[in-house]
């Protein structure tokens, strides 16, 4: 397998094509935050990169940075292959922040395989679950007035991120 130095590299900076290089790192003066590279592959011509874009599921690739294992190369894939599905550089930025919401439990777990939507939607309903157990001491002296109400809120809300979170995601896939 060819070392991170070789091949060339595609610039991107704010989700555009800025140049091709033989160094991966981006030039002086680009925007960490806005600034990236990834590596090409040489093999592949364009439309085949954007045939395996189109059968990638965008749940895994938004779940890559979360992985606790430490490969340049896949998260490299998983980027370009989501700015080949046509995910600007600030929606993906958006997208892993909300995918990571539901993904601080692999901290514990240490999954290094793989996470989808399952292991999101899991981490989502762990959040509202130890919101509304957080709730609880405030919740109980108010039960006869506000405190179930108080709970079925927190609970509503969960649901509420879940479903919406899950149908703008899938949307973007299409």
């Amino acid at each position: 397998m060819p070392s991170h130095s070789q091949g060339k590299f595609a610039i991107y900076e704010e989700g555009r094509l800025q140049m091709i290089s033989d160094d991966p790192f981006p030039p002086k003066g680009c925007n960490p935050d806005l600034c990236f590279s990834f590596r090409i592959e040489p093999q592949l011509t364009e439309s085949e990169a954007q045939e395996i874009a189109k059968k990638l599921d965008i749940w895994e690739l938004l779940c890559e940075p979360y992985l606790d294992v430490d490969m340049p190369d896949q998260l490299c894939f998983a980027e370009e292959s989501l700015m080949r599905k046509g995910l600007s550089m600030n929606t993906n930025k958006r997208m892993h922040w909300v995918v990571g919401t539901g993904l601080w439990w692999n901290v514990f777990a240490w999954e290094w395989v793989s996470l989808d939507y399952t292991d999101v939607k899991k981490g989502w309903r762990i959040n509202t679950g130890l919101l509304a157990i957080m709730l609880l001491p405030i919740a109980i002296p108010l039960w006869g007035t506000y405190g179930s109400w108080i709970l079925l809120s927190i609970i509503g809300m969960g649901v509420a991120w879940e479903k919406f979170w899950t149908y703008y995601i899938n949307r973007l896939e299409q």
